[in-house]
């Protein structure tokens, strides 16, 4: 899906991957990742600090963005993980921060951009509902609907 010249793709990553990538069922723990792919198509710079990022279900319910820090946290406080050494826990939290959307500027012309965005859900949901990622910011706001299939147009 493309607006003002960025291009987007995403994809919710499902408690398969979650556990594959993450050592952990997201989902189950409360939080949904959704990996972003996003292409800077126009002429010039973006500004991606403007950009806004709204995860509905298909019954409106808007989920909360949250930072890596905090699924971290929602993940070892669902899987009891609380006798991590400091420099363990560091270490995974500097591996959640790495993954995540990253909207530092200015994004040039014809770079792309990946990452995931975190956002809560209710623990131990073992099954996620049809799910539509707004993206806000630009002067025509971008919608994906998002599935366990890619959608990168």
């Amino acid at each position: 899906m493309s607006a003002d010249g960025l291009h987007a793709g995403a994809i919710v990553i499902e408690s398969d991957r979650s556990i594959r990538q993450f050592e952990a069922n997201l989902p189950m723990a409360g939080v949904i990742a959704v990996d972003l792919l996003i292409v800077n198509k126009s002429s010039g710079p973006i500004d991606l600090h403007t950009l806004r990022f709204e995860l509905h279900n298909d019954a409106g319910l808007s989920y909360k963005q949250i930072t890596p820090k905090t699924a971290l946290s929602r993940v070892m406080k669902f899987y009891g993980d609380n006798f991590y050494t400091l420099e363990a826990r560091r270490r995974t939290r500097e591996d959640y921060s790495a993954l995540a959307f990253n909207p530092e500027s200015p994004f040039a012309p014809e770079k792309e951009r990946r990452g995931i965005l975190f956002f809560e859900i209710k623990p131990k949901s073992t099954t996620l509902p049809l799910l539509t990622l707004q993206i806000h910011g630009l002067k025509t706001e971008l919608i994906l609907a998002l599935n366990s299939k890619s959608n990168n147009e």
